[in-house]
């Protein structure tokens, strides 16, 4: 029934493989050189079900421009009655975990207890493989 389609289907397909591409990586505007393709991100989340161990791994692909680059291990702390925790603005601007030019914006109550976890711009996971990206 739909044999006599198969051939414009074949062709429209080789078209969007040739023209497509092709077309998305013109720059149209070479002084403010904008790729829009490159403002695109990627997660990776695998959980348990589907690792050969059990394990849950994350990975991220910061591809924009406006992503932080740094990352390091914030281990487990417990804290005491009335702590709090600051926030900062913008925080994804910062150069460094203890960046002088941060802007505190406010601070909120700290649980009593933290798991260690990777501190990055995207994904985050906490030492009990706890994951999100």
């Amino acid at each position: 029934m739909l044999r006599h389609l198969r051939p414009w289907l074949i062709l429209i397909g080789v078209i969007g493989l040739v023209v497509l591409p092709g077309a998305a990586a013109r720059v149209q505007d070479v002084e403010n050189l904008v790729c829009p393709t490159c403002e695109s991100c990627t997660s990776v989340l695998v959980g348990t079900a589907a690792s050969a161990d059990g394990s849950t791994m994350t990975s991220h692909s910061c591809d924009s421009t406006t992503d932080r680059t740094w990352m390091n291990i914030v281990p487990n702390r417990k804290h005491k009655p009335g702590e709090t925790a600051k926030v900062y603005y913008e925080p994804k601007l910062t150069k460094g975990p203890d960046d002088p030019d941060r802007v505190e914006t406010g601070e909120i109550p700290q649980v009593p207890e933290t798991f260690a976890y990777l501190n990055a711009a995207y994904p985050i996971m906490n030492e009990h493989q706890l994951a999100i990206g």
